[in-house]
């Protein structure tokens, strides 16, 4: 399954992403091909002290944002030119259509991986986004985050580091974070960009990943059931844990949710016999109550 899942990943990748990246040498191409993935990582712990800037140039920590929501994490970067657009763009037209709401029902946290990216980029990135949700009672929720630079460190083989070039440097933070989502991925100094997947990543309140949301086009289904999935009861109506439990069925290879057949059938089931000893009581009763009349009369 991780093998036809990081084959996916890299296919969206090669078709999604920057072209010029994969235009040179093979042994190049391979080179990215194998370093790009989105592994699940079902059920890992997300390391909530983990700090970060906020769009503000605020210090904060990771686990500021968890606790009692489910939290959508995306792993972008915000001078990426083509595939990073399309996904937040993607989650904005997804979440235009859902009914739950940003803020009274999930938390949204969107991070860098470069880390020499600062949060004016960032507000930027977040101020377009937002006039494009359409709802701006979700900037108190969504949060675009970048490295600390004072936490930024060159590789060991590394001897005078540029400080403009990304390849140079890596921080902790995110690192950790990226390996804690399964989410791999190479920069090209050819074409100064980062070759990367494209998905989203649904955490539980507590911090752990949930759920694993692929591509760029997001279903209002797929992101209200993942929501609701992740949230322990905390989110959601009574109708929709009874659609979770009885009529869809999440897809870990395909990160979609989809009808549940069997479980539908078992329920189809379940409601007919209880149907039918209700209406046989119901019966029995009468019944009594008709020969008691007949017998008083």
């Amino acid at each position: 399954m991780k093998i036809l899942i990081q084959s996916a990943c890299v296919l969206a990748t090669l078709l999604l992403g920057a072209p010029p990246a994969f235009g040179g040498d093979p042994e190049h191409v391979a080179r990215i091909r194998e370093a790009v993935a989105f592994d699940q990582k079902l059920g890992a712990d997300l390391d909530l002290s983990l700090a970060f800037l906020d769009e503000e140039g605020r210090a904060v920590k990771l686990g500021d944002y968890f606790g009692r929501k489910p939290v959508l994490v995306t792993p972008v970067y915000f001078g990426c030119p083509q595939l990073c657009t399309q996904v937040l763009t993607g989650l904005v037209n997804g979440l235009k259509e859902m009914s739950l709401e940003p803020g009274r029902d999930f938390e949204i946290v969107t991070f860098s991986i470069n880390p020499l990216e600062k949060p004016e980029l960032a507000r930027e990135k977040k101020a377009a986004y937002l006039e494009l949700l359409g709802k701006p009672d979700a900037a108190a929720a969504w949060h675009f985050l970048t490295a600390d630079p004072a936490r930024n460190v060159a590789p060991k083989s590394t001897e005078n580091p540029n400080a403009t070039d990304p390849d140079a440097w890596h921080n902790p933070s995110v690192d950790a974070l990226t390996a804690s989502l399964g989410f791999r991925y190479a920069y090209d100094p050819e074409i100064q960009q980062y070759a990367h997947a494209a998905g989203v990543v649904v955490a539980t309140p507590e911090g752990k990943s949930s759920k694993y949301l692929y591509g760029i086009h997001f279903l209002p289904r797929d992101l209200r059931l993942s929501i609701v999935d992740s949230s322990n009861g905390k989110v959601g109506s009574l109708a929709d844990q009874l659609f979770l439990w009885i009529c869809y069925h999440y897809d870990p290879l395909s990160g979609k949710y989809s009808f549940a057949v069997v479980n539908t059938v078992r329920a189809c089931a379940v409601l007919t016999v209880l149907a039918l000893i209700a209406y046989v009581v119901i019966h029995l009763r009468r019944e009594r109550v008709t020969a008691r009349l007949q017998a008083g009369g």
